[in-house]
């Protein structure tokens, strides 16, 4: 069975410390027990007891951490173009609810822009551009676009073209352009955007829920694994309302 994978994007330095986010994760610090967890800034191995820990006195606005095949991410850049923080837990929660429960906190929280569930494998090909990572892995690209990266020698190279990928990801000014088979949309992410929310809120393509200031669109129960079909119909869908691209 497929993990859920999941990212939330909150404001730009909004908080204040790795150890602040890693605490808003609380309700699912237990899912953690018992896994395989190495701090990837040190290299060294360690319990989810003693996560919080290792946060403490970091300076560092971000965190990375294994956990069994999967990963828990924290950045925060924070630059003069890309103003938002990304919180990303990949392939460790089994279950669309599950996930929920690793966003729940976020959601009350005036600091949230965004989160949806998405599926790692799927999303790691709709965004991946460099044609050496193809070859490795015996991926066939041929029939896929490319296109120059635009770099000056010697950094000028051709690259995998994704515009048009449905399953895309874009890090805008404050949000993040992309989409999953469930996702949430605080008020901040309207004004970022600047997209009417009625568009979403008055179609009938997909499952609509709101929670005061969050709306929760279920575009459908399982994750999004293809570009094709029905489930290719409902992400282009998501991406006309929700970020009036065309495609």
């Amino acid at each position: 069975m497929r993990k859920c994978s999941i990212e939330i994007i909150v404001k730009c330095f909004s908080y204040t410390s790795s150890l602040e986010v890693w605490q808003a994760l609380q309700p699912m610090h237990d899912a953690l027990a018992g896994k395989a967890i190495t701090n990837e800034f040190t290299g060294k191995s360690i319990t989810a007891k003693q996560i919080q820990s290792s946060l403490k006195g970091i300076v560092k606005n971000n965190f990375s951490f294994k956990v069994d095949d999967g990963r828990l991410y924290y950045n925060n850049p924070g630059n003069n173009k890309d103003k938002c923080g990304i919180i990303t837990i990949r392939d460790i929660a089994d279950t669309p609810e599950e996930a929920e429960l690793w966003i729940s906190r976020f959601l009350l929280d005036d600091r949230f822009i965004q989160a949806r569930i998405f599926d790692n494998q799927y999303d790691f090909w709709q965004n991946q551009i460099n044609i050496r990572v193809y070859e490795n892995e015996g991926v066939s690209y041929s029939h896929l676009p490319t296109v120059h990266n635009g770099a000056s020698p010697p950094l000028g190279k051709i690259i995998i073209d994704i515009s048009n990928n449905l399953g895309r990801s874009l890090l805008r000014n404050n949000y993040m352009e992309s989409i999953g088979s469930c996702m949430w949309l605080g008020e901040s992410f309207w004004q970022a955007t600047g997209v009417n929310k009625e568009n979403i809120l008055t179609s009938d393509n997909f499952k609509i829920e709101t929670h005061g200031d969050i709306i929760k669109v279920i575009a459908q129960g399982s994750l999004f694994t293809e570009s094709e079909g029905e489930q290719g119909g409902r992400q282009r869908t998501l991406r006309e309302l929700l970020f009036q691209s065309e495609i």
